[in-house]
């Protein structure tokens, strides 16, 4: 891990963990960062959890408001106001073209506490949402509770495969 980051510019934290073995090891992995894009990931799987439970479904409509509209990642920002999408097209979008309309759209419909409780579910005690930080565990965390059908379940997993396959 040292050698691959030495020569990059930056602050990187690296967890690798095995799941079938429960063990991991890294480099400044509990080091709070900037997430970035990879919040997006606990939207979905808020979304996903969702639809599992019969709240919604992959046909939802969302109308795209105009205050969901953001500038930068994916082209939903350039749909017209008032644009009815499924959600499944929503999930898409933020998946594979990490759409940040896609993203404000879901925490308007899914709301940021929602997002918050499941995160918290997962254990990912250092990441903070509305703050837009997390550590290299916590993501860690996130991605083998979601593989184990600990956080959406086989199907929803398997969704989120094929959302962030070929981002």
């Amino acid at each position: 891990i040292e050698e691959r980051v030495a020569t990059a510019s930056g602050t990187y934290g690296v967890y690798v963990y095995r799941v079938e073995k429960g063990v991991g090891y890294g480099r400044k992995e509990r080091e709070v960062m900037p997430a970035a894009s990879i919040l997006k990931v606990p939207a979905m799987m808020t979304a996903l959890n969702q639809i599992d439970k019969g709240q919604l479904t992959m046909d939802s409509e969302v109308t795209l408001l105009e205050q969901d509209r953001s500038p930068g990642l994916g082209p939903m920002q350039f749909m017209k106001a008032g644009t009815k999408i499924k959600l499944d097209d929503v999930l898409a979008h933020l998946g594979k073209k990490s759409d940040n309309t896609a993203w404000l759209m879901l925490n308007r419909v899914l709301g940021v506490g929602e997002i918050e409780i499941e995160i918290e579910k997962m254990g990912m005690g250092d990441t903070s949402y509305r703050e837009g930080t997390t550590t290299a565990v916590d993501v860690a965390k996130m991605f083998s509770k979601a593989k184990l059908g600990n956080v959406v379940g086989k199907s929803g997993w398997e969704k989120m495969r094929e959302y962030l396959t070929e981002s």
